[in-house]
């Protein structure tokens, strides 16, 4: 975001004749988005490059999905604590900069990203996840379970 905020500022130093907004209270895309509308070929390369950067964030392999299952276990909220092996279905974007709570609605799609994890599912695939709890007093300790995942993105 302090990349993307930054040559904001400078391109609209250089550009005062396009009457930019500020950069207060805008989010990433909407950076973009103004960025691209201006036509102009520096703006969209930076934007261009951008969506490319973000998108070698977003975890394509299995080994890549390791984190988020431990984060996902590490820290969970208290209330609904449980240490359960689990499937995890993660959805993000490639080239937005913003939840892909979105991509919930491609039942269809996610479901055969599914199939196809449980069909070809080996016990290499399956990562155990060690981790330490101590949100909750009484749940504080080690804990160790089996965790499996795949991600849909767009």
């Amino acid at each position: 975001m302090e990349q993307i905020k930054s040559y904001y500022n400078a391109f609209r130093r250089t550009r005062r004749d396009l009457c930019l907004p500020p950069v207060k209270g805008l989010d990433k895309n909407k950076i973009c988005e103004i960025l691209l509308s201006t036509g102009d070929t520096d703006a969209k390369q930076f934007v261009e490059k951008m969506q490319r950067r973000h998108a070698d964030y977003v975890p394509h392999s299995s080994e890549t999905l390791y984190p988020l299952e431990w984060w996902n276990y590490k820290y969970q909220g208290e209330r609904l604590f449980c240490n359960n092996n689990r499937i995890f279905v993660f959805i993000a974007y490639r080239n937005k900069f913003v939840d892909g709570r979105e991509l919930k609605g491609k039942t269809s799609d996610i479901g055969r990203k599914i199939s196809e994890l449980l069909d070809n599912v080996t016990m290499e695939d399956v990562h155990v996840i060690r981790y330490h709890y101590d949100k909750e007093a009484s749940l504080t300790g080690d804990y160790t379970a089996l965790a499996l995942s795949t991600i849909y993105s767009e």
